[in-house]
């Protein structure tokens, strides 16, 4: 398979020149995520119905005529798209609407849900690609011949893939779903801030009222902490630590000597700071309000509304996770609860018509 390596900025915008007229471009990216807080690009990988071109992030330096030059094409389509578009949205690289993300076509096209890159093109296309190079080291320079090959290939079938969904889901009367759905990746690589940082960590909205404040102040500080060093989340403080931390008692006497998960060295250096914000979250005037706590009865609801959700989702040949998964349903339950009358968020758009409104009527 054919391809360039772009390494020079003059270059790309020689490239990318043309990439307005193509109907559609397809993107991938190779990143490392491991070790940092924020995802390191490799590689890009774009490719068009003129060719496909590698390009060097690390050689490229500024990335904001890629973007510009990205968001010119018609369509822009990607594989399990949430990976890349958080990694290209930390370089600087945000791309717009319109979106089509082909491992969520497929499963609207009635092929399945989850389906890998390699095996939607061997389903689609009849071609098998292999799947050596994915564990590759993509900061290493110079890239080997392997590696390039196999970037390449990764992008290089997709404006095929992506043509033959939109073909059928067309005939289907879904691509506007797909387009949709597709959409709302966009939102998820928004970074909402460190204050909403606590609802990545579970079993934090359970605790007392005290140590909810608490824990609410410790995911803040570690988001910003993490952020700062460029580290992961876990190596700053784990889950469960921030959870035991949050429980101590404010008022106690200095740091404690050993906090189980907290290695001494840095309960000695961040120890201080955690009883400073338990003392801050116990002063303050309000404490946050728990998530509203399902009872039996809500869990039978719940069921009850999965059934339809499993029923509907064989009637149109849909993952019923993908039609509505168990969390919308919860969703839904919770706005009864609290005298809603509306529908949450994921169960509007093309899912409002299919199934939200059936839902809500049951619950009516």
């Amino acid at each position: 398979m054919r391809f360039e390596l772009i390494t020079s900025p003059i270059r790309l915008a020689e490239v990318a020149a043309s990439w307005p007229a193509e109907p559609v471009l397809a993107i991938d990216t190779e990143f490392v995520f491991e070790r940092t807080y924020y995802p390191q690009l490799g590689l890009i990988q774009v490719a068009g119905r003129r060719g496909i071109w590698l390009l060097d992030p690390l050689a490229l330096g500024d990335l904001a005529p890629l973007a510009a030059a990205l968001r010119a094409a018609p369509l822009r389509t990607l594989h399990a798209a949430q990976g890349d578009l958080h990694a290209l949205a930390c370089a600087g690289v945000e791309l717009t609407e319109p979106l089509l993300d082909t491992q969520i076509a497929a499963a609207l096209a009635g092929l399945g849900g989850g389906f890998s890159y390699q095996r939607l093109v061997a389903a689609l296309l009849g071609i098998e690609l292999g799947k050596h190079a994915t564990r590759s080291d993509w900061l290493a320079r110079p890239l080997s011949e392997p590696q390039l090959a196999y970037a390449a290939e990764d992008v290089g079938h997709l404006v095929a893939v992506s043509a033959e969904l939109q073909a059928g889901l067309e005939r289907s009367g879904r691509l506007s779903w797909a387009l949709e759905e597709s959409a709302c990746l966009l939102a998820t690589v928004e970074d909402p801030g460190p204050e909403e940082a606590w609802r990545r960590v579970g079993g934090l909205d359970q605790l007392p009222p005290a140590a909810r404040a608490a824990g609410r102040a410790l995911a803040a500080w570690r988001e910003r902490e993490a952020a700062r060093r460029d580290l992961p989340r876990r190596w700053v403080l784990s889950d469960d630590a921030l959870l035991r931390v949050a429980r101590l008692d404010p008022e106690a006497a200095g740091v404690p000597a050993t906090i189980e998960g907290v290695p001494p060295r840095q309960l000695a250096r961040d120890g201080p700071v955690w009883v400073e914000l338990l003392r801050q979250a116990n002063a303050a005037d309000e404490v946050p309000p728990p998530a509203l706590r399902l009872e039996p009865r809500d869990k039978q609801t719940i069921d009850r509304l999965a059934r339809l959700v499993r029923q509907r989702a064989a009637e149109l040949a849909l993952p019923a996770e993908l039609l509505a998964p168990r969390r919308l349903l919860t969703a839904l339950v919770r706005f009864r609860r609290e005298g809603r009358s509306d529908l949450p968020a994921g169960l509007r758009g093309w899912r409002e018509e299919v199934i939200g409104r059936d839902l809500a009527a049951l619950l009516d």
